[in-house]
């Protein structure tokens, strides 16, 4: 972890894996008449190495990735409440 805002915000940032060591960070934000709330998710990818060959790709393929975890994450969360 790297940050916490409470009830605000979280960033954390890999330490293991490959090259690659993402920072991620969510953030909560009221939505409306206060009855919803919108989870922010940022993430930035400084790459390195071979890895930057694969920069275009990586673009293309993390929020494509990322978009189907945002839509199992809000299904649960509709589906428990």
């Amino acid at each position: 972890m790297v940050a916490l805002e409470p009830g605000r915000a979280l960033t954390v940032q890999a330490v293991d894996g490959l090259s690659l060591r993402p920072v991620q960070r969510y953030t909560v934000v009221p939505d409306g008449d206060g009855m919803a709330t919108r989870l922010r998710y940022e993430i930035e990818l400084p790459v390195t190495g071979w890895f930057r060959l694969m920069r275009p790709m990586l673009a293309r393929m993390i929020p494509r990735k990322w978009s189907g975890y945002a839509a199992a994450l809000k299904a649960r969360l509709e589906a428990a409440a």
